[in-house]
C-alpha cells in the first residue's frame, strides 16, 4: 500500500507525494508526528496522494526534476516535483502564484517608494542650490550695474568659499582699485590745476612788468 504525505502552510504552499511505507517509517522515526519547521505529517488510510491524479502529476511522472506552472482547484501555482535519490518516491508541492509574487510585489513597492523618496530628495537640493545660486549671482549683478553706473560704494557680500565667494572677492578688489585709481587721479588734477594756477598767476605779473 502507498502512503500520501500532504503539508498545508498558512501561506498556501501544499506539498504530497507518493513514499514507499519503509520511506514513511524512517520519517516518522526521524521527525515524529511533526517536523522540525512546523510540517506537520499526515497519513491517509487511502491509497495514492493529493494530487497524483493530476494531469500534470503524470507528465512528471518520469523521474526528473519538473517545474512549471500549472491550474489546480481553478487557481494558479507553480508545480514543483523532484524524485528522490534511489527510493523511487518522488517530493512534490503546490505553490500558489500569489505567494510567488507576493515578495516580488513588496520588492517593487519597496523600489518605487526608494526611487520616489530618491526624486523628492533630489529635487529638493536641485531647489536649495539653485536659490543659493540665484541670491549670489543678484548679489554680484547689483553691485556690477551700481559700478557700471559711476557708483563704487557697492560691495559683493558672499560669505561663501566656492567659485561665487572668489568671484565677490575679486570685484570687490577690482572696486577698491578704481577707488584708488580715481584718487591718484584726483590728487594728480588736483596738483595739475594749482600748478596751472600759479603758471598763469606768473604770467600775469611778467605782463604787467613788461607793460
Amino acid at each position: 500500500m502507498a502512503i500520501s504525505i500532504f503539508g498545508d502552510y498558512g501561506d498556501g504552499i501544499s506539498s504530497a507525494g507518493t513514499l514507499k511505507p519503509g520511506f514513511y517509517d524512517t520519517f516518522h522515526k526521524a521527525h515524529g508526528e511533526n517536523a522540525e519547521d512546523g510540517e506537520e505529517i499526515l497519513n491517509t488510510d487511502k491509497e495514492g496522494s493529493v494530487f497524483a491524479s493530476q494531469d500534470f502529476y503524470k507528465n512528471a511522472a518520469s523521474g526528473k526534476p519538473v517545474s512549471t506552472m500549472v491550474k489546480y482547484n481553478k487557481k494558479n501555482y507553480l508545480f514543483i516535483c523532484s524524485p528522490i535519490a534511489d527510493t523511487g518516491s518522488n517530493v512534490c508541492c503546490l505553490v500558489p502564484e500569489k505567494v510567488m509574487l507576493k515578495q516580488a510585489y513588496e520588492i517593487r513597492n519597496m523600489t518605487v517608494g526608494i526611487t520616489i523618496i530618491a526624486i523628492i530628495v533630489a529635487i529638493l537640493v536641485a531647489l536649495f542650490l539653485a536659490f543659493n545660486m540665484h541670491r549670489a549671482i543678484s548679489n554680484v549683478v547689483g553691485v556690477l550695474e551700481k559700478a557700471s553706473n559711476g557708483d563704487l560704494t557697492g560691495n559683493v557680500t558672499l560669505k561663501r568659499k566656492d567659485e561665487f565667494g572668489v568671484l565677490g572677492n575679486s570685484i570687490n578688489g577690482m572696486i577698491s582699485n578704481m577707488k584708488m585709481l580715481l584718487n591718484k587721479v584726483d590728487q594728480i588734477s588736483s596738483l595739475v590745476q594749482s600748478s596751472s594756477d600759479d603758471v598763469t598767476k606768473d604770467l600775469g605779473t611778467a605782463c604787467c612788468f613788461i607793460r
